[in-house]
């Protein structure tokens, strides 16, 4: 027979027989406490409640039922900028945007008609809302929230609110969405520069964006919080007169960080400086944008800040997250372009095709109809078959590309070259008189026909070309070129070398 004290529930025992510790107030009552308490919402006022929320970087806010304000953690000051005693006794309502209250309104009205439960069980699902609200600065930002209704709890007797700022993710959705849908690349930049701006407080943010050709573009900057003009001076432009933090950034590949640009000891331009103590900045961060096939930075980010100082670590975040989406934009840019330009431009000598020629022609021809004249000529390369015979196509295409060069030497600005074959070209003299065309036809025919040394051999050609001038209301593109095809036709027949006028029968 089994002795008593192996009995399960004899007070005063364990399951093991041996004697439980003594509790303050009798074992059965902490037991039950800790029972009671394990599937409930903690009381803000216990120590346990704030030793929770107090150490999270998510704000914890406890309302009542008609959302005023009973308790506000600590964490609202990096989130919003204010004191918790700042909103207590306030209504929560007061800091919502005025073209978010009805959707805020709608969320208290889901949460009260759904108390929160102590224990959530498979399926449950909080639902959280996103709504804009006031910081204590005076600037918005977007939140989202989660609610637990505990009116019910006597411990608790109001709603639980959790909120995180999504800012960062709202911004990065909104340049993401300008990115898919191949929005130019000044309206992605300026949003990847409000990024920036919006996240880290006391920032002016230009971009700079290396084009291909050597050049820079200057993006615009997103939104002016700081100053009304970022000039290019501080946003990327090269300095005549010294060094830059931006500069230094694209030829290491590396961030550089100016701490305090009014330094004595500062390396950076006079002419930088001074402009930056004119509008009250006092750091630079110049952080390189990478290429995504790693190669060369293809642009820079160019952070200024009105207090001395390096980033703070939460900040390269935020700026991380921002130079991924720049390099994202700039090489979408540059890739489109390419894909633009290869659909309008002959891939060896880089100049126009014949579809792009024709376009171009059109163009011009609807823009400015008649009485304005236009010529168009079309010129074919004498004795090139021989020399691509002889000498092998690499000499060949070097060939076509010195012709496609001398061609743009000799027109006036303005003028348009096109390959529209193997050997022939075309070009387009927009609102030309006849002696201007004649002497641009003669300009063409004897700079093509001077020698030529292309990959270490000396090769020259010949060209023939045929001139049509048009100024009636029925000219089209077609119909130029037919008639400058057919004086070509004519100067082939007649003896190569030369140029010739389209002659009406």
């Amino acid at each position: 027979m089994p002795d008593s004290a192996d009995k399960p529930g004899r007070p005063g025992t364990d399951r093991r027989g041996g004697r439980s510790r003594e509790r303050s107030g009798g074992a059965g009552r902490g037991t039950g406490e800790r029972a009671r308490r394990s599937g409930r919402v903690l009381s803000p006022r216990s120590r346990t409640f704030r030793a929770l929320v107090e150490g999270t970087t998510h704000m914890v806010v406890l309302i009542d039922a008609d959302a005023t304000v009973i308790y506000v953690s600590p964490s609202v000051r990096i989130l919003l900028g204010y004191e918790p005693k700042d909103l207590i006794g306030r209504s929560l309502i007061d800091i919502v945007h005025p073209d978010d209250l009805d959707a805020a309104a709608e969320g208290m009205a889901y949460e009260a008609a759904h108390p929160g439960r102590t224990e959530l069980e498979a399926g449950d699902m909080a639902i959280p809302h996103e709504y804009r609200v006031l910081r204590a600065d005076g600037s918005w930002t977007t939140v989202e929230v989660l609610g637990n209704n505990q009116l019910d709890d006597p411990d608790v007797a109001g709603i639980l609110i959790v909120a995180r700022d999504i800012t960062d993710r709202c911004l990065t959705d909104e340049t993401v969405d300008l990115l898919s849908n191949s929005a130019p690349l000044s309206r992605v930049l300026r949003s990847v520069a409000g990024i920036i701006e919006r996240q880290i407080r006391g920032l002016s943010v230009g971009i700079r964006v290396e084009v291909p050709d050597g050049g820079t573009l200057l993006a615009p900057r997103g939104e002016p919080l700081l100053v009304s003009t970022l000039p290019g001076v501080l946003a990327g432009q090269p300095a005549a007169d010294g060094p830059t933090p931006w500069e230094l950034a694209l030829e290491t590949g590396e961030p550089v960080v100016a701490a305090d640009v009014a330094a004595d000891d500062s390396q950076i331009a006079p002419s930088v400086r001074a402009a930056a103590a004119q509008l009250g900045l006092r750091a630079c961060w110049a952080l390189p944008v990478p290429d995504v096939d790693g190669d060369a930075p293809i642009g820079c980010i160019v952070a200024w800040s009105t207090e001395p100082g390096e980033p703070l670590i939460g900040y390269w975040v935020a700026l991380r997250r921002a130079l991924r989406l720049a390099s994202l934009a700039i090489t979408r840019s540059r890739t489109e372009d390419r894909l633009r330009w290869a659909a309008t431009h002959d891939p060896l000598t880089g100049v126009l095709n014949r579809a792009a020629f024709v376009e171009r022609v059109e163009k011009v021809l609807r823009r400015h109809p008649a009485p304005v004249r236009h010529a168009v000529m079309f010129v074919d390369l004498d004795h090139f078959k021989p020399v691509n015979d002889r000498h092998g196509h690499v000499v060949g295409d070097g060939v076509l590309i010195v012709v496609a060069r001398r061609i743009e030497a000799v027109l006036r600005q303005g003028d348009t070259v096109s390959r529209v074959g193997g050997d022939e070209f075309c070009v387009l003299c927009a609102d030309v008189d006849q002696p201007t065309a004649e002497a641009v036809a003669a300009r063409i025919v004897a700079a093509i026909g001077e020698p030529m040394v292309v990959d270490g051999v000396q090769a020259q050609v010949g060209a023939s070309a045929g001139l049509a001038i048009g100024s009636g209301p029925d000219d089209t593109a077609a119909s130029l070129l037919r008639r400058a095809d057919s004086a070509l036709y004519d100067v082939k027949e007649t003896g190569r070398g030369r140029w010739q006028e389209h002659r009406s029968a």
